[in-house]
């Protein structure tokens, strides 16, 4: 039998994330390769509510490089998924066209709901309760429920790109502007069945992974301190000083960060502390998996058509 090569790419509002692994004949995987870029995808859309010409161009020039990857590794198929900028821009039907040429394959924008589900499913590790908080660059998804089912989920239209759009002027942003976007914050908060939500909760995405290492003064990811790491509320609160006491340029020093995660941190932070704060809960356990590893997963049980 061939091998099953198997691609699963992510396209969010600020990273394009792409996971390729050779699936056994069990239905289990193993990874060869997890590459992270930043294209910055949701740059403007809310003002414009279009993807623009250099979003597109920088997502264009990630994925001609994911494509050659794929066929260094002889992929045999490819799931790319596209979600919340892709969702809200007026032309991003015409711009899921130019990724698809690129890529030779096609590129779906799914739902949020959907994107909930496949998120939920790569993060979780056990058969626990827990709820998964996926901090994208446009929204953050809330999803409860254990290995077999999901109980409950809620994908509200805020994130790590859009919330500091909308309230920071510059870093580090003042007293009011963080005031405001608590507020906003809350309000949006209030979408969410509190009681559905379980106090375990994972923390997926570029923001959390950010807190873990900054915390720890990691320079080069490295899996095993960051995966799986507890943040809780005194860890939080000290990077989020941290942050607020650094400048952009110290940031991207100090901590090996790419410039357009350096300028997102204060905000994509202040979603998870305010998140966790507003929830009542007092930790979070940090996830380097999510979306990517939900479609993968999902590729290989063939349970959504791909």
């Amino acid at each position: 039998m061939d091998k099953q090569i198997y691609a699963a790419i992510d396209l969010g509002s600020n990273t394009i994330l792409m996971l390729i692994a050779e699936v056994l004949s069990d239905g289990t995987f193993n990874v060869l390769t997890d590459e992270h870029s930043i294209a910055r995808l949701g740059e403007n859309v809310d003002k414009s509510g279009m993807i623009c010409d250099a979003a597109i161009e920088r997502a264009s020039e990630i994925l001609t490089k994911y494509r050659a990857i794929c066929d260094k590794y002889q992929v045999t198929k490819i799931a790319a998924f596209g979600t919340s900028a892709l969702r809200d821009a007026s032309n991003g039907s015409e711009v899921i066209k130019i990724f698809s040429e690129i890529l030779n394959a096609v590129v779906k924008i799914i739902p949020g709901d959907l994107e909930a589900n496949l998120s939920f499913l790569g993060s979780i590790e056990n058969d626990d309760d827990c709820t998964v908080i996926d901090i994208g660059g446009g929204s953050t998804e809330f999803i409860a429920g254990n290995n077999s089912e999901v109980n409950y989920k809620r994908s509200i239209n805020v994130g790590a790109v859009r919330l500091k759009e909308k309230f920071f002027a510059a870093h580090p942003p003042t007293a009011d502007e963080i005031k405001n976007a608590v507020e906003y914050l809350n309000e949006n908060f209030k979408a969410i069945e509190f009681d559905s939500i379980n106090k375990h909760f994972y923390a997926v995405a570029g923001s959390p992974t950010a807190i873990a290492a900054i915390y720890q003064n990691i320079r080069e990811f490295d899996y095993s301190k960051i995966h799986l790491f507890e943040l809780n509320s005194e860890i939080i609160n000290s990077v989020w000083q941290k942050i607020l006491n650094s400048s952009i340029e110290d940031i991207i020093q100090n901590y090996n960060m790419h410039p357009q995660r350096a300028d997102i941190i204060s905000s994509g932070t202040l979603i998870l502390k305010t998140a966790l704060e507003y929830f009542k809960a007092e930790q979070c356990t940090v996830s380097v998996k999510g979306l990517r590893f939900g479609i993968l997963k999902n590729m290989i049980t063939n349970q959504i058509l791909l």
